[in-house]
Formats: C-alpha cells, structure tokens, sequence
C-alpha cells in the first residue's frame, strides 16, 4: 500500500524533532567548549546559519531513510539554498556556486520524478536499486575525474592531503546529489566516504565546531545507509548482484 501524504508529512514532522533534540544537544556543547561559538557580535560569524543548515539538512535526512518520502527532499532544497549563502558569506563562491547552481536543480529535478513515479501503480514500484556494473564503473571514473579536476584546476590552501580530501567532498557530494534522482542506493555508501572525507579534514585543518558537526552527519547518514540497504529488493542488486554472480573460471 502507498503512504498517504498525511503519513509522509508525520514522517517528516518526527523526523524534525528528533534533528532538533540533536542540534539542541550539539549547540549547547559548541557553546561549552569553542571559545567564540554563535558570538553573534562578530559580523563575520556564521556559526548560527551552519547550525541551521546542518539541523535542516540532518531533518532531511532522517526523513529520507523512507524511500517513498518525496517531501524530504523538500528539506534537502532548503539545505542546500542555506549552505550556499553560508558559502557566499564565507567568499566559498566555488561552493556557493556549486551547491545553488548545481545541487538546488538537481533536488528539485528529485522531486519532481519522485513524486511522478509515486503515482504510478503498485505494479510499477520506484525502488531503490543499485547501478548496474557498467553504471558503478562509470561512477568511479566520474568519481576520479571530478577529484582531480577539483585538485589541479581550483586553488587550494593547506597540505596536498587537505586538497584531496576537499576534492573527495567535493565529487561525492556531486555524484550524489545526481544518483539521488534516480533513488540509487549507492548514494548513501558515497554520503559516508563524504562525511569520514569531512571529518578527517577538518580534524587536520583544526576546525572543531565543523568536525563536530560531521560527526553527527557520518553517524545519520551511516544509518540512511543501511536503512536504504535494507530497502533495497534483492532484484535490484545490480552491480553488487552482477559481481558475485559471474562464475568462477
């Protein structure tokens, strides 16, 4: 049986409250422990807008381990315009450009095709599927290409090792943000290498309101992943259905 939208929209208010009980607990132990956390005095601290966004976009999230929740990725729009102005105040115009221009069409595209293919009948479910083996080879090289064009082409400050782990946020957050129209599974697994990519650079680089806060992304979208996983029918394995199927010579 199809959910209802009164049900999806439960999802969706549940989802919320339990990002908020977070993000009340996360906030408070920011202000504790960094000296000039949420200092709202200071024109150039956006602590409160990177809050917001995180606690919208951990909302959308939790909202979204329900397949069939196409008004979560209402939520996902609204992240991703707040992480762009964040971007903008910080004079990140790669990223704020990158997540307006790039992420907000690709959100709005999701919706749209989840909500179309919600309405089909039940004979013609939208799933989530893996790719298919040639699908997941061509996510690695398009994985690879956008890594290295994000390490050789933009400037970067910091160590190589800084560069690359941006270069891997960078062409995850991509990659899922496209395989997400199609409800692939293997949007999830990339979501984690995103927010480890995430925690590791930001431990390096010593900014620990944002290691923090990547934290609560990898345990949240870790448990996407599995939910997903879980989701997932058997039939649309594909990739991982395909590798293990091929015979031994």
């Amino acid at each position: 049986m199809k959910p209802t939208s009164s049900a999806l929209l439960k999802e969706i208010l549940v989802s919320t409250l339990i990002s908020t009980a977070i993000y009340v607990v996360v906030g408070v132990l920011l202000k504790l422990l960094i000296p000039g956390f949420l200092d709202t005095a200071n024109p150039e601290n956006h602590d409160l807008l990177t809050l917001i966004a995180s606690w919208i976009g951990t909302s959308y999230i939790l909202a979204v381990r329900n397949p069939s929740n196409y008004f979560a990725i209402l939520l996902g729009i609204v992240m991703s315009v707040l992480l762009s102005w964040q971007f903008y105040l910080q004079h990140f115009y790669d990223l704020a450009i990158l997540y307006l221009f790039v992420f907000v069409p690709c959100q709005v595209l999701t919706f749209f095709i989840w909500v179309k293919n919600s309405k089909k009948s039940e004979t013609e479910p939208f799933n989530p599927s893996f790719l298919s083996l040639k699908g997941f080879g061509l996510m690695l090289l398009t994985f690879v290409v956008l890594s290295c064009a994000d390490i050789f082409l933009l400037p970067h400050e910091g160590s190589g090792w800084v560069a690359a782990l941006s270069a891997i946020i960078v062409a995850t957050s991509v990659l899922c943000n496209v395989l997400m129209i199609k409800k692939k599974t293997d949007t999830w697994y990339l979501w984690v290498l995103y927010s480890l990519a995430g925690l590791v650079q930001f431990s390096v680089t010593a900014i620990w309101p944002t290691f923090i806060l990547y934290i609560v992304f990898l345990v949240v979208n870790t448990a996407v992943c599995v939910s997903w996983i879980r989701q997932t029918p058997k039939e649309n394995y594909g990739w991982l259905k395909a590798l293990f199927n091929q015979k031994k010579p």
